[in-house]
């Protein structure tokens, strides 16, 4: 975890609460109870997924937690401004398919014109949830590294493929990125064509 994700935290916790001081009279208590929650790293990685608008499906408990525990410990160990050129964007949406034999991930890219912004809704299956930690660490990683490229020059998905693994490599996570690679070429079957 980088060292300004807590103190990134506690100062939007702040904020919030200095919002509406009527509504929060006992802000320091508050305060310290929301700080004392952010040591227990699983809380810290749920505050960081509030920065995106993250849909994991509906109802959390297994295997959802683990999936948004494993998002938001990718997210804490991003740099603090690839973190938040990310979160900037509001319509990044990270779907969980909650049903066992979900199709291989879905993406869906759209220009709107008007807020001169990108849609992006990634959809990881039931099984996803399943793979090795890091596996899957790796995979959110090399997904937010495609995001990463994309607001800046929009390309065809497979033209990127290579270049959105060295990204998330420069960002720390290789480890993560060959645990994915293997996971998958052990794990990918060919769908038969109909």
């Amino acid at each position: 975890m980088k060292d300004w994700v807590k103190p990134f935290l506690i100062q939007r916790m702040k904020e919030a609460l200095d919002e509406d001081e009527e509504l929060y009279p006992d802000r320091e208590k508050i305060m310290d109870g929301r700080k004392k929650e952010l040591e227990d790293e699983d809380a810290v990685y749920y505050e960081l997924t509030y920065y995106f608008n993250v849909d994991f499906g509906g109802g959390l408990g297994w295997p959802i937690d683990h999936m948004i525990t494993a998002f938001g410990s990718v997210l804490a160990d991003l740099s603090k401004n690839t973190f938040e050129k990310l979160s900037a964007i509001k319509n990044l949406y990270f779907v969980f398919a909650p049903y066992p034999g979900a199709e291989v991930k879905m993406f869906r890219l759209e220009r709107d014109t008007k807020a001169k912004s990108w849609l992006r809704i990634v959809t990881f299956p039931f099984d996803n949830a399943f793979m090795l930690y890091d596996a899957l660490k790796g995979e959110i990683a090399h997904e937010l590294a495609h995001i990463y490229q994309e607001l800046d020059s929009p390309k065809v998905r497979n033209e990127i493929e290579d270049e959105a693994d060295e990204i998330a490599v420069s960002w720390g996570f290789e480890k993560e990125i060959k645990e994915f690679r293997d996971y998958e070429k052990k794990n990918w079957e060919p769908k038969p064509n109909y």
